[in-house]
């Protein structure tokens, strides 16, 4: 493994929000998209087997975490270079997410940086494409599809070539991509320096892609041509045209050119070959469902797609989150991925609900669900076929009969056929009569039901009525007690007040003669008082005498 940058980034800086996907970003790779593509040569893949093969090119790749600074610098000439180079000749120029969470976000890349040593960023690399004898395999065939991502990173693929320039220098960076990938160079590029403003611009230096063939050579489709003014009749815009495998986002316009033989101008200098043209689209809504021109112009045949369910169950409820990260039926589909392949209607396969799967294309397991199906028609085909010759061989065999041999033949079989009606029609009244039997005693077993039915619901009526009965006796005489004990209490309380109102009598009447005796002691007293002293003064004047 190359030793790394020495320059690694610090701090996450969480202040600082990621960019969203477009198509002028280098497309995320997940670690089995980067592992499929560095462990098997491009001409070996099994997947897509109704493409033909294309040309393997280097894997130029920016490992990188969204809060880096160091990575927001280089990020913008990564994703320029991206735009002009990606998918020509077989070329891939990508980045892989290595955030383990400093971020906020886990990066679907983590694997594949593990594997490879990734441990500062921005690393910017460049992997040779594997080559028949060099490529890892799995028993005697090589198949991106089975345990694709364990193969490379149990081996491991040291990178060909490890940039080492200034992360801001557009043009240093350009030319080791064009070192890299040396089937990028144009002859101007031999001769001209870009500047780092002119790198920005390098969408207009846009290289027309080659078109994607069947296998049978046919152009399957020729490129996503962009449009602008958010119209796809627009004028063209081919700074922005795609790679037909390049997913198509949202507000972009433009349409798929499917090939043909009409010639027409793109607005450039430059005539291109376009002819039969599909889905046209605006702008849209920004997270529209992305597609591919391949998918739109020559769909895999008995494949709808990848349906996409939550929380690692296949058989769950789809919700609209799920359709969203729904997938084309050749996309890879990674091992974290859960849902299941369509095949046609009310046809599954590859339903995932562990997310712990070996990658897979959805074109892949419906061509080999179709194959098997087909297998299988053909054996019941063969079989009856089989039984057919075996019938055919046996009448041929079977003696010539005489005339008479043929009339005694189909005697015996007419009156074999009289004895079968005669027994079909005698065991047809014997189930009439049976089913007439049956329903005679359904009828009088549902009757007995219905009187039992009817004498339950008397029972029950009479029961309520004696319930009712009772409870009315028993609040009458809880009327009646209640009765009573209202004029007892109010005899009690009569007896009461009459014995209160005779004792307030008594004891007024026994406070009006104690008032009385004291009124006559105190008159007594003051006679007695006045007679001392009537005398008092009868003796003073005798003595005054």
């Amino acid at each position: 493994m190359a030793a790394r940058l020495q320059l690694a980034c610090g701090v996450p800086q969480p202040d600082w929000e990621p960019r969203g996907r477009s198509i002028r970003n280098a497309p995320e790779l997940h670690s089995d998209e980067l592992a499929a593509r560095l462990a098997y040569p491009v001409s070996q893949r099994a997947n897509s087997a109704d493409l033909a093969a294309e040309h393997s090119g280097p894997t130029l790749v920016l490992f990188h975490t969204p809060w880096c600074v160091e990575c927001q610098r280089i990020r913008p000439v990564w994703d320029a270079l991206s735009r002009e180079f990606d998918y020509y000749e077989g070329v891939r120029v990508v980045a892989v997410n290595c955030d383990q969470g400093g971020g906020g976000t886990i990066g679907a890349g983590t694997r594949a940086c593990a594997a490879h040593g990734v441990t500062s960023w921005p690393w910017v690399a460049a992997f040779a494409p594997p080559s028949p004898s060099t490529a890892t395999t799995s028993g005697n065939s090589i198949d991106p599809t089975v345990n694709a991502s364990s193969i490379v990173f149990n081996n491991g693929v040291s990178p060909a070539s490890v940039y080492w320039g200034d992360r801001t220098d557009a043009a240093t960076l350009r030319l080791w991509v064009l070192a890299a990938a040396p089937q990028l160079n144009r002859p101007a590029e031999a001769t001209t320096l870009y500047a780092a403003a002119e790198a920005e611009k390098s969408s207009s230096q846009h290289l027309e892609r080659s078109p994607v063939r069947a296998a049978n050579g046919a152009v399957l489709c020729y490129a996503w041509r962009a449009s602008a003014n958010c119209d796809p009749e627009g004028p063209r815009a081919p700074q922005l045209d795609l790679d037909c495998r390049q997913p198509v986002l949202g507000n972009h316009a433009g349409f798929c050119d499917c090939g043909g033989d009409k010639d027409i101008s793109d607005g450039s200098s430059t005539a291109i070959n376009m002819g039969r043209i599909e889905k046209l689209s605006d702008c849209g809504h920004e997270h529209r469902q992305a597609f591919t021109c391949l998918d739109v112009c020559a769909p895999a045949p008995g494949c709808e797609g990848w349906k996409a369910t939550s929380k690692c169950e296949a058989g769950t409820r789809r919700s609209q989150k799920d359709t969203s990260r729904d997938a084309g039926c050749r996309t890879l589909i990674s091992s974290d991925w859960s849902g299941s392949c369509a095949c046609g209607p009310d046809l599954e396969a590859a339903a995932v609900s562990n997310c712990s799967h070996a990658p897979f294309t959805c074109a892949d397991e419906c061509a080999k669900l179709h194959a098997a199906n087909a297998a299988a028609e053909e054996e019941a085909a063969a079989r009856a076929l089989e039984r057919r010759r075996a019938r055919l061989a046996a009448r041929a065999a079977a003696p010539v009969l005489t005339v008479a041999e043929i009339e005694a033949a189909a005697q015996r079989k007419a009156l074999a056929e009289a004895t079968a009606a005669e027994q079909a029609r005698a065991e047809a009244e014997a189930q009439a009569q049976m089913r007439a039997a049956a329903e005679a005693a359904a009828e009088a077993q549902a009757a007995e039901k219905w009187a039992k039915e009817l004498e339950r619901v008397e029972q029950e009526r009479q029961r309520r009525i004696k319930e009712a009965e009772a409870k009315k006796k028993k609040e009458e005489e809880a009327k009646r007690k209640e009765e009573e004990d209202r004029k007892k209490a109010e005899e009690k309380a009569k007896k009461e007040a009459e014995e209160a109102k005779k004792k307030e009598e008594e004891e007024d009447r026994k406070k009006a003669e104690e008032q009385a005796k004291k009124e006559a002691e105190d008159k007594a007293q003051a006679s007695s008082a006045a007679n001392s002293a009537s005398e008092l003064l009868s003796a003073e004047e005798m003595d005054a005498l």
